[in-house]
């Protein structure tokens, strides 16, 4: 991340009381000063990496089953202080699935919530917020192969391969790092990284190489026109098991 990236990026976490004005621009320069902290932290230490590996596949199994509900009860939470109508609409597709509310969009802390694990907001909320520790969103992992996330004007993707990659990019630029990943291969384990460390703002539904993600995109964008705030797209990974 250059320097002029990184001054914008700091100046966001200062002011992140207005992250509600952010445009597009902030979000991604925000979002690539965040994940520039994650890479800094894996070179350092290739234990965290394979320690966020570990958790999200904990979690995702420790929820396994209640998928819906925690998109639900996030979608409930976003509700919380909002003046407007609260809506919840939820679309099954042959591939995939929407979940798209009205409320206060995701926040800075809420992202980082999903790309660190223990890490959420709603751990002050504790008596109120089912999953206060932000691990619920995790189990959705078992669904799907990727995810987007489209809030105000966040528009943020997660996918298994995109993490893999840049997984690899770590492994090139650190002896530990690729020392560390081999054992996990020795073991026939590959790619040991979480999905949801590794995002990247999204631009255009011409940047899926799945057609069916860029369908889900697309009908996301359909349904911000008609006034959702939020909406959760999961690309399913086996939709002949995960579809009822």
């Amino acid at each position: 991340m250059d320097k002029k990236a990184n001054d914008l990026t700091n100046k966001l976490e200062v002011a992140s009381i207005d992250w509600l004005n952010w445009t597009d621009v902030e979000w991604e320069s925000w979002l690539a000063g965040k994940v520039a902290e994650r890479r800094q932290v894996y070179l350092i230490s290739p234990d965290d990496l394979v320690g966020s590996f570990n958790r999200e596949k904990s979690h995702a199994r420790d929820y396994h089953g209640r998928e819906l509900l925690e998109l639900i009860q996030n979608a409930d939470d976003s509700g919380v202080g909002y003046s407007g109508e609260s809506k919840l609409l939820i679309r099954l597709t042959d591939f995939g699935l929407l979940v798209a509310n009205t409320g206060i969009p995701f926040s800075p802390e809420g992202v980082s919530s999903l790309m660190v694990s223990d890490n959420s907001p709603k751990q002050f909320l504790r008596t109120k917020c089912i999953g206060y520790k932000g691990l619920g969103f995790r189990s959705v992992l078992g669904w799907a192969s990727s995810v987007v996330i489209m809030s105000g004007n966040l528009s943020v993707g997660f996918d298994e391969e995109f993490a893999a990659n840049w997984l690899q990019g770590l492994r090139k630029d650190s002896l530990k790092v690729d020392a560390k990943i081999k054992q996990f291969e020795d073991r026939g384990i590959n790619n040991p990284i979480a999905t949801l460390t590794a995002p990247r703002t999204l631009h255009s539904g011409d940047e899926f190489g799945d057609q069916n993600l860029k369908k889900l995109f697309d009908e996301a964008k359909g349904l911000q026109a008609q006034g959702y705030d939020t909406i959760v797209c999961l690309l399913f990974r086996n939709p002949e098991k995960t579809k009822p």
